[in-house]
């Protein structure tokens, strides 16, 4: 029986710099228990960042997971607003999240 993997995305919204705003957190690899998965590196998913209200030129931007499991959005990418999380990787069940960004 094949054991079904998943990404948690814990994502923390954090200012990176004085008026700048910036979305940073951890994935983690867990399996269909919500078990972390020992010996893995969630480094090699990606995250994307979708703003739900801005214009489509201005929409997302996207980031890789280090072997920590940390990420950040590229600088000046994100302006205030709701965001959809989509962590993927090869293998895995993609995860969604939303945050707010103020």
């Amino acid at each position: 029986m094949k054991t079904r993997k998943a990404l948690a995305a814990l994502a923390v919204i954090a200012a990176i710099s004085g008026c700048a705003t910036g979305i940073r957190g951890t994935v983690q690899l867990i399996d269909s228990r919500s078990q972390p998965i020992a010996n893995e590196t969630p480094k090699g998913a990606v995250v994307n960042m979708i703003n739900t209200k801005a214009a489509v030129d201005q929409a997302s931007a996207s980031a890789a997971v280090n072997e920590k499991g940390e990420f950040e959005s590229p600088k000046d990418a994100i302006k205030p607003g709701l965001y959809k999380l989509e962590v993927s990787r090869i293998g895995y069940e993609t995860q969604t999240q939303t945050v707010e960004v103020g």
